[in-house]
């Protein structure tokens, strides 16, 4: 049902959920493109989660109001690894916490995560959450500001919360569940 596919500079971890006659694409690094209904949910503005959507054809495009992060995220990607980043267009819809998204019989409830970035959203499946940089296999997301870590805590802290055999599909690296990230990971089982 879900597919991984590695896009981008940074390996961004690009999900696809295909539907009968539509296609969620979650954190496009590159275009990718399907003779479906297409609907892009970003986790978040950094650059490495986005900067596919510019030249894909979509229905909707979805993120939260995290355009800050997008513009900070560019200039990076152009000092550091010489990336000029296109610009991308304004979201058709912008998602808050507890936000559905339905495609046929996916349901996709966003969380949201601020910490990573001020907008960080996680999606919330059947069993599973995309969890884009806020929770990785083994650690977190960087936190950018120091106003920041309260919120990335009490974000983790609803992650934590989810049952133990739920599926987590990062941003970036391998998958992993919440019961083995509250065994494993000391941002989650108190070692931090």
């Amino acid at each position: 049902m879900v597919k991984r596919i590695i896009t981008g500079p940074l390996h961004t971890n690009t999900y696809v959920i295909e539907g009968v006659d539509k296609v969620i694409v979650i954190d496009p690094a590159e275009p990718l493109f399907f003779d479906k209904e297409t609907i892009i949910v970003s986790t978040h503005g950094h650059f490495d989660h986005v900067m596919g959507v510019t030249d894909m054809r979509y229905k909707e495009f979805l993120m939260s109001d995290d355009y800050e992060a997008f513009e900070t995220s560019r200039g990076w990607a152009l000092e550091n690894l010489g990336i000029n980043v296109k610009d991308i267009p304004k979201p058709t819809r912008v998602l808050n916490e507890g936000d559905e998204i339905s495609v046929n019989e996916v349901k996709l409830k966003v969380i949201s995560t601020p910490g990573h970035t001020k907008g960080s959203i996680c999606l919330l499946g059947e069993g599973y959450v995309f969890t884009g940089d806020t929770l990785f296999a083994g650690t977190i997301g960087k936190v950018w500001e120091s106003e920041m870590v309260e919120k990335m805590a009490h974000s983790l802290w609803k992650l934590k919360s989810l049952p133990d055999n739920t599926m987590i599909y990062p941003g970036h690296g391998g998958p992993s569940t919440i019961g083995m990230e509250k065994q494993q990971n000391p941002y989650l089982n108190g070692e931090l």
